[in-house]
């Protein structure tokens, strides 16, 4: 925000979407969003808002913006052929950061994700019973790979007691060849089309989570350096426990 200047609310109707074929496409879905209970569906097509046509990202984005926090707007959605129109509230879109701390206390979700160093998928929702520190990075981010030396170490030294999973939603190509230039300790998982990346609300890379041997989401947070660091603190202290 600029200085002195309080900034207007920011109108949300709680979805991620991206461009498609077929046209703004819904990729995600967040909880308890307007959204959410007016029975918006993930691969929905926004084809229409209070009746305007929209056809880009960017042209549905500031169609919403045009209407303030609180109004009531009705969106056509188009879901097998079908044109569908629903009424929702627009509420005040949170910070990025504030929706990924929203994990909080939840249990992961059951989503198997392929391997690119390791035998066999991994479902989330199987590895209670361990600690599990996440990371969702990529190649191309210098303060994600800066802390793999320290992951690969903690994946040797507590093997058996903690899972360390490192996410990306990168092609198999390039995340076999990082793997196979490195020869880091961890698993590294591919999320393919970023889908668990937006169900989670990973505001930006390098993201951790530690989730302890219930699958309860315990600690979150976005960032290397001291952020890195605490994360790894949080982990080493949740294993004596």
């Amino acid at each position: 925000p600029r200085s002195g200047i309080i900034e207007s609310a920011k109108p949300w109707m709680g979805v991620l979407i991206r461009q498609s074929p077929a046209g703004v496409m819904v990729q995600q879905v967040y909880e308890q969003t307007p959204a959410d209970k007016a029975g918006f569906q993930k691969g929905d097509i926004i084809a229409a808002i209070n009746g305007q046509r929209v056809a880009g990202v960017r042209e549905t984005v500031d169609t919403i913006q045009s209407f303030g926090v609180g109004n009531t707007i009705e969106v056509t959605l188009v879901r097998m052929n079908r044109r569908i129109d629903r009424r929702l509230q627009l509420v005040a879109k949170p910070e990025q950061t504030e929706m990924f701390q929203a994990n909080l206390k939840k249990t992961l979700p059951d989503v198997g994700l392929s391997s690119i160093n390791y035998p066999a998928s991994v479902n989330l929702a199987h590895l209670k019973g361990k600690v599990v520190f996440i990371q969702f990075w990529a190649t191309w981010c210098p303060h994600c790979r800066s802390t793999h030396s320290t992951l690969s170490e903690m994946a040797e030294k507590f093997k058996g007691d903690l899972v360390v999973l490192a996410i990306s939603g990168e092609k198999s190509r390039t995340l076999q060849e990082y793997a196979a230039q490195t020869g880091v300790q961890f698993i590294i998982l591919q999320d393919k089309g970023g889908d668990f990346s937006a169900k989670m609300a990973v505001p930006a890379l390098p993201a951790m989570m530690v989730i302890d041997r219930q699958g309860i989401i315990r600690h979150t947070t976005v960032g290397g350096g001291s952020y890195f660091q605490n994360a790894v603190k949080v982990t080493l202290q949740m294993l004596k426990e």
